[in-house]
């Protein structure tokens, strides 16, 4: 309307021309918007692709703290069996000299040599 009107103030709306002038920025306008709607239509698209991410690398991240904590009570157990068995076989061991002194004992105590 402004240009419409800027025309005529000019004197210059002869029939030709006039549309020729409004031609042209009707062409531009089309095309910008045109432009303006595919950019708008890659931000949607990006902004869809981008939460999908977020939400992949949000479950990841919630499983690999299940996996830490998972492992860490692995370890945990692994580590209290080992000591358990390492205690185990150390009274063991005290047992076995335990014994082998009383057999010792019993052997002088009978006059075994």
């Amino acid at each position: 309307m402004c240009f419409f009107f800027f025309s005529v103030k000019l004197g210059r709306h002869e029939h030709g021309r006039h549309h020729e002038e409004f031609e042209s920025p009707y062409i531009f306008l089309k095309d910008s918007q045109e432009s303006n709607d595919k950019c708008q239509q890659q931000r949607d698209s990006l902004a869809a692709q981008l939460q999908v991410v977020y939400e992949h690398k949000s479950r990841l991240e919630k499983t690999l703290q299940l996996e830490t904590t998972d492992r860490k009570k692995a370890e945990d157990a692994v580590k209290t069996i080992r000591d358990q068995a390492e205690r185990d076989r150390a009274d063991a061991r005290n047992e076995i000299k335990k014994l082998e002194k009383e057999l010792e004992e019993l052997k002088a105590s009978l006059g075994y040599y």
